[in-house]
């Protein structure tokens, strides 16, 4: 009896920090968070969109540091405390094989109480 089956493989995606937790943020303040993202095998990794929640608008700066891609999020304070409770959502190309990943990070943001 033969029976058909499909599968996929998808690979593991290590990313650091798993939130993005900012306190005290100040509602006109410039803000930067730093993420390191690896793939298995050291295999690169290409970014190809990053979505905030309701649209929020965030710049990307990217770097590759020895098999780490590292993500420089940056964005204003009252556009960070919008996202608390949200998350953003990075869309990455693994490698030669061309395969998508999607890693949606929450974000944790407390407003500075001196405001």
């Amino acid at each position: 009896m033969s029976i058909p089956f499909s599968a996929r493989v998808t690979y593991p995606v290590l990313l650091y920090p798993e939130v993005l937790s900012f306190v005290d943020v100040k509602p006109d303040e410039d803000i930067s968070a730093v993420i390191n993202i690896i793939a298995p095998g050291k295999q690169p990794l290409a970014l190809l969109s990053v979505n905030a929640q309701n649209e929020i608008k965030c710049d990307v700066s990217t770097e590759v540091v020895e098999s780490r891609l590292v993500l420089t999020l940056s964005m204003k304070g009252q556009n960070i405390l919008e996202l608390n409770g949200k998350y953003v959502e990075f869309h990455f190309e693994i490698g030669d094989s061309l395969d998508h990943v999607s890693i949606k990070i929450p974000v944790c943001a407390r407003r500075n109480e001196a405001q």
